[in-house]
């Protein structure tokens, strides 16, 4: 995250039209107590945004509502501006799937809901309404309310492109299984009810 925050502002972009998500403060103070070595260590890597204020979300504000509600432009807080001329962004976590009806396991892309997991709920179960989450692993404490699923970025992209058709979006998904989140793209009629083919 450290080296990341580096290289935007060393390549010129401003601090005000970077938005930061990361657990970097709740990190900090549970490595703190655990490994004074790897805390300097986070320090130093993470030196320049530390000095610049730190995440902009952290704590309970990682969570799938907050990444949909900044690239969507909702407030409250810093999200992305309805001027702004492109959008990057990139999502760094754990990644998975499950089936779209519990119990029933297959291969096939479109029969299961991929994910990339937060380390906090969501503070809205609304943005569920419209993802299968019946199959969900359901990993100890967490629910399907820990994951932004692929569901949800195609939501994100379609209205996106929806209010700013010719704006730039570039997404990095560095997570495992990231690829199923695309998946939907090779289905017409999924393509057709979102649009993707004019994005």
């Amino acid at each position: 995250m450290g080296s990341a925050y580096e290289q935007l502002r060393s390549a010129g972009i401003p601090r005000e039209q970077i938005i930061v998500i990361a657990s970097l403060d709740e990190y900090r103070q549970y490595v703190g107590q655990v490994s004074s070595y790897q805390l300097k260590e986070t320090d130093v890597a993470c030196r320049r945004l530390l000095d610049e204020g730190g995440a902009d979300y952290d704590h309970e504000a990682v969570n799938p509502n907050t990444v949909r509600r900044v690239l969507l432009g909702i407030g409250p807080g810093k999200v992305v501006p309805a001027a702004a001329s492109s959008i990057f962004f990139g999502i760094y976590t754990h990644g998975d799937k499950h089936p779209t009806v519990d119990g029933v396991e297959s291969d096939d892309p479109f029969l299961n809901e991929w994910f990339a997991h937060m380390p906090h709920p969501s503070d809205s179960a609304e943005i569920y309404d419209y993802v299968a989450t019946s199959g969900a692993k359901g990993y100890g404490k967490c629910s399907p309310t820990f994951y932004l699923y692929g569901s949800h970025i195609r939501a994100i992209l379609a209205r996106l492109f929806a209010a700013k058709p010719n704006r730039p979006v570039v997404g990095l998904l560095n997570y495992c299984l990231s690829g199923g989140n695309l998946h939907f793209m090779r289905n017409e009629s999924a393509r057709k009810a979102y649009g993707a083919d004019e994005w």
